[in-house]
Parts: structure tokens; C-alpha cells; sequence
């Protein structure tokens, strides 16, 4: 007798097959296959519920419980109702229901009630399209056919999905203005969805401009956006547009990318889709800092915990803001407004540097804008907006420009360009990548295919020539 039911796999629950065969032997269950010590628990409450239920378990006979694949450790919890079904049909107490076995996925009490698991609400729609077999409950994506307790797998109620979740509804933006350095800023940031660093003092609208991009963001891709609502949904949240996810300073390691055992999803995964921002970048952790550096380069992250491994997706925009010293007032050539020790000084600014700090593809260090605000939020938003409308017109292109491959970062631009970019220097191979990605926006900012060399000079003065400034004049 083989019925599928469902397991953990990372974020998924994924389908499984299960085999049930008896033997000469003790009438004992015995799961093969490198089940967890949950599902091994399951088989008292599967003996305790179907002798509530009137039901026997055959005399004299092992019931061996084979979960494929074999050499996968699982992990489950709701694989009772499966096998309790599959047991009763193998040993005709109770018809098997025409179509042949449903897909089921159940807890079973002492005494045979069927409850459904909390984390039914992970199984892709595409999983359950066919329908599940369940304890009752409200509806979910995809059909369900519950039951009360083992004796009505005979005659299970069908619920109906639920209606598909909401149009987007994107957040409104405030009646403010930027000055233009920071309106650019802005409008590069959420049309190419580049991961971005703004350094410098405060009062100059770092924290103002992280906050807007939320609002300037396109539209999300739908797959990604579908696996964020249905991250959010099981912590009782109902997303209508990108998630936010702000960490506080104190964030732990295994907070930020998830972990434990079972390993379980962290705040980089809740960001998925969506933005990511880290006020005072500084104040976080140094191992906090590289752990980020897997997601932002993949778009995902791989846990390794007690021999097992689980994959979450965790591919967001990351805003993140820093003054140069504890205090905040440092400004380079201006040591009389800082109060901090220079020993303590250089050890802050010295960490603005490195493998991590290079993940983002802008790098801007404004040491103040002026007066001249004068650029409406609501025009960086219909830059944004063409910008992108533009991409997918003319190029066909889906994926933001952050995403693009170095090989297609350079396909807007001639030999000459490129030769000129190369050797004016001092940045890596990744810096090279993240400016060609930038200039990329700035044309698409300026509904220009061809990548020009104003579009150029403006990202390496965005993502690089600043914060070179910035070591300079440290030095």
C-alpha cells in the first residue's frame, strides 16, 4: 500500500511516499527510511487512536512503514493520518476510496481526532492542487477534504481555496522634498534594486532616503513575492506589498540568517523580496556583518545543522546607513567637532572596509547636501517607475539590473568604453561589476539603451569615488 503525505525540506513542505507492507512478526510499527524522533513518536498515538476508534491492529504482524526517499532525513508532523489510513486499507477495515489513495498530511490524537498542523500553510499550491486530506480547519491555496476523526476518511467534507490574496497595494509616499543628490541617490537605488551603503554625517537624510525606498520599489517579481506571502502568512501577517524587515542593532547571528535544530528561517529570509534596512551599520555585530555576505551575493542562505542541510531564499534590497565615528560628528579635514579617540576612530572607520562592505553595489559618502530641496518624493517615483517600464520594453528584461551578469552589464557598452574603464581603476573585479550594473540604471533612468559615458562616470562616482574620497582623506 503506498499513500503520499508531506515533509519539511528548508522553507517547503514536499511531497513523500509512503510504502506499508506487514510481515510474520510482533504487531509493532517500525518506520524505515531515517525518520526523526517526532515521526518515531507518532507510532503510540497511531495504536492509541485506532483502538479508540474501533479499529484493530493485525495480530502477529510487523507493519513496516517504508518513507522514500530513503537516504533524506525526515522530518514531520503530520505523517500520523497517512500511515493510520494506509494500515486500515491495507487490511480492508475500511474502503479504499475510488481514484485510489488521497494525498493526507494529519496529526492524530490518543483517541483518533484528526487535527491539522500548523504548517500546512507551507505546502505550495502546486503540491496541493489535487487536494489534502486534514483535520479541520479554515481554508488554505489549494483544496482540502477534512475529516473529524479516522472513521470519516469514508466521507470527508470538501473546503473550497480561499479567495487569492489581495491585489498589491503599494505604500504611499510623503509629501516631502529631496535635495537632488538624494533624489538621484534614491531613484538608482529602487530602479536597479542595488544593495546600498550610505555613509556620513548626521542630518543629512541617510535614514530619510532608506525609509523612501520602500515605497519606491517596483512591483515584485510574482514567484518570489508568492513565497514572501507565504513566509509572512504563517507568522499570522498578511502582506499587500514588499516586506520590511528593520533588525535591531543587538541582532544576533542566528536571528539574521536563521538556524537551530531543526534549523528555521531568520530575518534575511523574512526579507525576501523585499527591503532590508540596518540603521547605524556600525553598531551591528562584525559576525552579524559577514553573515550577510552569503545572501547578498546568492540570494539565499544554506544552513548546515546537526547533519542536516536546509536552503532558504533570502534574495532582498539591503539600505544600510553609518556615521564614520561612535559619536557621529567626525567629518574628514574637521577632527574638532569629533569627540572620540583617534585609536578608537580609525578602528570604526577601518571596518567600512572589506569583503563585506564590497557586496553593496553603491557606496556613498555624502558629507552634507546644502539647502537645495527641491526634488518632489513623487518624481523620484515616476523616474523609478519609467525606468523600469523602460527595461522591460525595450530589453524584454524581468530581473532588476542588480541581478544582471557581469557579461550582460557590459552588453550596452563598446570597446572603447570599456578599455577606458578598465585600467582608471584601483577597484576588484566585483566593484567593476556593480558599476557597470549602476551605469546600467542610470541609463534606464535617462530611457537610454545605449549605456553612455556620462551614465558610467555618474556610477563610479556613486559607487566608488566617493567612499575613495573618504580613505583619502582618512589617511
Amino acid at each position: 500500500m503506498k499513500v503520499v503525505s508531506f515533509m519539511r525540506d528548508g522553507f517547503d513542505l514536499v511531497p513523500i511516499e509512503i510504502e506499508l507492507g506487514l510481515s510474520p512478526g510482533l504487531p509493532q510499527i517500525t518506520f524505515l527510511g531515517l525518520p526523526d524522533a517526532a515521526i518515531r513518536e507518532s507510532v503510540g498515538r497511531i495504536k492509541s487512536a485506532l483502538r479508540h476508534q474501533g479499529f484493530e491492529i493485525p495480530a502477529a504482524r510487523q507493519v513496516l512503514v517504508h518513507l522514500r526517499p530513503s537516504h533524506l532525513r525526515k522530518s514531520s508532523r503530520g505523517l500520523d493520518l497517512a500511515v493510520a489510513a494506509a494500515l486500515l486499507w491495507e487490511t480492508t477495515q475500511l474502503p479504499m476510496p475510488e481514484g485510489g489513495p488521497p494525498r493526507m498530511y494529519g496529526e492524530l490524537s490518543l483517541k483518533g481526532e484528526v487535527l491539522r498542523p500548523d504548517d500546512l500553510e507551507d505546502l505550495p499550491a502546486e503540491f496541493g492542487a489535487m487536494g489534502v486530506v486534514t483535520g479541520p480547519g479554515e481554508r488554505l491555496g489549494f483544496p482540502l477534504f477534512q475529516i473529524r476523526e479516522i472513521r470519516g476518511l469514508a466521507s470527508p467534507d470538501r473546503l473550497d481555496p480561499r479567495p487569492e490574496d489581495g491585489p498589491l497595494e503599494r505604500p504611499g509616499i510623503p509629501d516631502i522634498r529631496l535635495h537632488p543628490v538624494a533624489a538621484e541617490t534614491a531613484a538608482v537605488i529602487a530602479a536597479g534594486e542595488h544593495s546600498a551603503l550610505l555613509a556620513g554625517p548626521p542630518g543629512t537624510g541617510k535614514s530619510t532616503v532608506a525609509d523612501l525606498i520602500h515605497a519606491l520599489l517596483p512591483p515584485p517579481q510574482p514567484a518570489a513575492f508568492a513565497i514572501a506571502r507565504r513566509l509572512h502568512r504563517g507568522a499570522g501577517e498578511r502582506l499587500a506589498w514588499r516586506p520590511l524587515v528593520r533588525p535591531h542593532h543587538s541582532v544576533t547571528p542566528l536571528a539574521m540568517v536563521g538556524g537551530g535544530s531543526p534549523p528555521a528561517p531568520g530575518e534575511a529570509t523574512r526579507a525576501h523580496s523585499g527591503l532590508m534596512i540596518l540603521d547605524e551599520l556600525m553598531e551591528f555585530a562584525p559576525a552579524v556583518q559577514e553573515m550577510l555576505r552569503e545572501p547578498l551575493e546568492t540570494g539565499s542562505v544554506r544552513l548546515a545543522r546537526a547533519g542536516r542541510f536546509q536552503r532558504y531564499p533570502a534574495r532582498f534590497v539591503l539600505v544600510a546607513t553609518t556615521n564614520l565615528c561612535p559619536c557621529g560628528r567626525y567629518l574628514p579635514g574637521r577632527d574638532e567637532l569629533c569627540r572620540c579617540a583617534r585609536l578608537r576612530k580609525a578602528n570604526y572607520l577601518a571596518r567600512l572596509r572589506g569583503p563585506f562592505v564590497d557586496r553593496f553595489g553603491i557606496l556613498s559618502y555624502t558629507p552634507e547636501w546644502g539647502e537645495a530641496f527641491d526634488v518632489p518624493v513623487s518624481e523620484v517615483r515616476e523616474r523609478v517607475d519609467r525606468a523600469v517600464a523602460h527595461r522591460s520594453r525595450t530589453r524584454g528584461q524581468a530581473e532588476p539590473n542588480a541581478r544582471l551578469s557581469e557579461d550582460d552589464a557590459r552588453a550596452g557598452l563598446t570597446r572603447f568604453q570599456l578599455a577606458n574603464l578598465m585600467p582608471s581603476g584601483g577597484f576588484s573585479r566585483r566593484r567593476l561589476a556593480a558599476i557597470l550594473r549602476v551605469a546600467r540604471t542610470f541609463a534606464d533612468l535617462d530611457e537610454s539603451e545605449p549605456i553612455g559615458n556620462k551614465h558610467l562616470d555618474r556610477a563610479i562616482e556613486l559607487s566608488f569615488r566617493t567612499f575613495k574620497a573618504l580613505e583619502r582623506a582618512e589617511a
